[in-house]
């Protein structure tokens, strides 16, 4: 497992690997299908031409398999959240694991690189955002020690969709090595 940081070479490849994450993650027991197929193999792309502009200052990673393929991808930059942005200065603002890879550590790995970003910046507090009915994110988020500070309704395509804010107060802890 080789974690690195996205690369503008990338574009096809990470745009690829994120559509078919989003497409493994959000089942309709989660999400509306309506709003799973809103995002398209083309707006995948487009948002990470955005991502990986040279003005962007969020960190992106990706993880690659013995293939050199992309497996797991994470973002992590300043938190620019009115709710909270005070009192968490960071954020991860997405992070996905292809199926096949889930439950190897790969990203708890993601994570703990993510956050040494963070910590290297002064940044020692942080937050993500979880669709509140996908419970496997919403475990792994708490088993890292992350409490849920924030709860809303957000828009996606016409439907509400409950979402939670998870914080750590001191992110330096997910840096230490955890037994699992």
């Amino acid at each position: 497992m080789l974690i690195r940081q996205l690369k503008r070479e990338d574009l096809d490849e990470i745009s690829a690997a994120h559509f078919k994450a989003w497409y493994e993650t959000y089942s309709p027991d989660f999400l509306p299908l309506k709003v799973i197929e809103s995002m398209t193999l083309e707006k995948w792309r487009e948002s990470w031409q955005r991502n990986l502009a040279p003005c962007n200052q969020d960190h992106h990673l990706c993880v690659q398999n013995n293939a050199g393929e992309i497996t797991a991808f994470a973002s992590f930059g300043a938190n620019l959240d009115p709710q909270n942005s005070d009192e968490f200065l960071g954020r991860m603002l997405r992070i996905y694991v292809l199926k096949d890879y889930q439950g190897q550590g790969v990203g708890r790995a993601l994570v703990q690189a993510g956050t040494e970003h963070l910590v290297k910046q002064g940044i020692t507090s942080m937050t993500v955002h979880v669709v509140e009915a996908n419970t496997p994110a919403c475990r792994f988020y708490e088993h890292l020690g992350g409490e849920v500070i924030f709860h809303c309704l957000v828009d996606r395509v016409g439907y509400s969709i409950g979402e939670f804010t998870y914080g750590w107060r001191d992110i330096r802890s997910l840096l230490k090595p955890q037994n699992t």
